[in-house]
């Protein structure tokens, strides 16, 4: 099992690829590829308290493919400042400013 999360580690660390990309149009992934912020909704940042291995943090939202669920608890951004940048590209969108 230590070997095993010891791979997912390595291998997520080694993929460059960007988890998350946020635009005027839609958001990016590197699970669904880009979407339209129309087809995008329930979109939330949750944390869960894990105990003595510290806090997680999960962006989720809902699209016509399903439920996508995000570990962002090691990217470079808050939870605050995450759910504020969503709140604003998909105003933006809705507003007609692309």
């Amino acid at each position: 099992m230590a070997i095993y999360a010891l791979l997912i580690n390595i291998k997520r660390m080694l993929n460059k690829q960007p988890e998350i990309v946020l635009k005027n149009q839609g958001l990016t992934t590197r699970e669904t590829g880009f979407l339209n912020w129309d087809v995008i909704f329930n979109e939330k940042v949750t944390r869960t308290d894990r105990g003595k291995r510290g806090i997680l943090y999960t962006f989720s939202f809902q699209h016509p493919g399903g439920l996508v669920n995000i570990d962002i608890s090691d990217l470079n951004v808050s939870k605050v400042r995450l759910e504020r940048l969503i709140r604003v590209y998909k105003a933006r969108y809705v507003a007609g400013l692309r």
